[in-house]
């Protein structure tokens, strides 16, 4: 079960920041290959951001309950955000559908 709207093109979260403002690119990106690593992870989308990572991290954040439900995550680890610090980009991690999909999700 993934999001129907993987693959979006690059967004820009600060268009109405001033003209000229510096603005970095992240992307959000996530490995359901976690028992051997060997495909690449896949991208969600491409965001621009002049505040630094937090607004990417906060859509990364809200995307997990778009994964399968609460009650069939095992583990989990981050996936709320709460222990990523302020200027740092987000990685969470969580088993899905009883421990049968491990997947991370992570902000570059």
């Amino acid at each position: 079960k993934y999001p129907r709207e993987f693959g979006r093109v690059v967004e820009d979260l600060s268009s109405d920041a001033p003209p000229n403002t510096p603005k970095s690119l992240y992307v959000i990106l996530n490995d359901d290959n976690g028992r051997y690593f060997k495909s690449p992870p896949k991208p969600y989308g491409v965001f621009w951001s002049a505040e630094g990572p937090g607004p990417v991290n906060n859509i990364a954040v809200e995307l997990w309950p778009k994964f399968g439900s609460v009650k069939s995550r095992d583990s989990e680890e981050n996936i709320d955000g709460e222990l990523t610090k302020p200027g740092e980009c987000y990685d969470g991690f969580a088993c899905l559908n009883y421990g049968q999909t491990a997947l991370s999700m992570y902000v570059n």
